[in-house]
């Protein structure tokens, strides 16, 4: 499924994981910094590391198979250029709910 969104419109599903990971100043310029840093106070990579560890192994290969979508799109994509995330791997796929994240993203948190 992430491999058609990524058909669809690869730049937004990178988009969308830059700003929920505090990362979209590195894409977009100087002036997302404060929407990262307030990301940053919520998400941890060392967490997400951490809960994709533990997690059960129904839910591993969940992730797995998301990530591998991603990067093999981008290995038949060569004409793809990511502005940032080059290789997708599994524990990003844990990050906040989309709800939260743009909630905190928009200021409403």
């Amino acid at each position: 499924m992430i491999y058609a969104q990524a058909e669809d419109d690869f730049k937004r599903v990178e988009t969308n994981y830059l700003n929920s990971m505090g990362r979209l100043a590195e894409a977009e310029g100087e002036d997302k910094i404060w929407q990262d840093l307030r990301m940053k106070m919520f998400i941890d990579p060392a967490d997400l590391k951490t809960q994709y560890a533990a997690s059960p192994d129904w839910l591993k290969k969940l992730m797995d198979a998301w990530a591998d979508g991603l990067n093999f799109y981008l290995a038949k994509h060569p004409d793809v250029k990511p502005r940032v995330i080059r290789h997708f791997e599994p524990w990003m796929r844990s990050r906040f709910p989309k709800e939260v994240s743009e909630a905190i993203s928009s200021g409403s948190i």
